[in-house]
């Protein structure tokens, strides 16, 4: 995780810090979106329709890192179909892998 991004995060109180944060990367036009869990987004109709429902986790299906920042890039014109994904925890900067909801549908996990 970008070193300067990670220190914002982790400058929030505990209490609205999120654990991940993910970049969707456009691979056609290059422009990277971001996102972190519990972050509230309006999902297009083509991201909603992938979220597993009923979740597969504790929390809903929409709580990820993974879907915020796919939110942010469908919603500025990018197709799921051309983006890599790459999650971190923000606590630490380590990679971290989707859990269940994201692991059914994103398009590329990187991690």
């Amino acid at each position: 995780m970008h070193s300067g991004i990670q220190t914002q995060l982790k400058s929030l109180p505990k209490k609205i810090r999120p654990n991940k944060a993910s970049a969707a990367v456009d691979r056609q036009t290059g422009e990277v979106f971001l996102g972190t869990n519990a972050e509230r987004t309006v999902r297009p109709a083509d991201l909603e329709s992938r979220l597993p429902d009923p979740s597969l986790e504790a929390w809903t299906a929409a709580n990820c890192a993974e879907v915020a920042a796919c939110a942010s890039a469908v919603g500025n014109g990018s197709a799921i179909s051309n983006l890599d994904i790459y999650t971190a925890r923000v606590n630490s900067g380590a990679r971290a892998e989707p859990y269940d909801n994201c692991a059914s549908w994103v398009p590329s996990s990187r991690g």
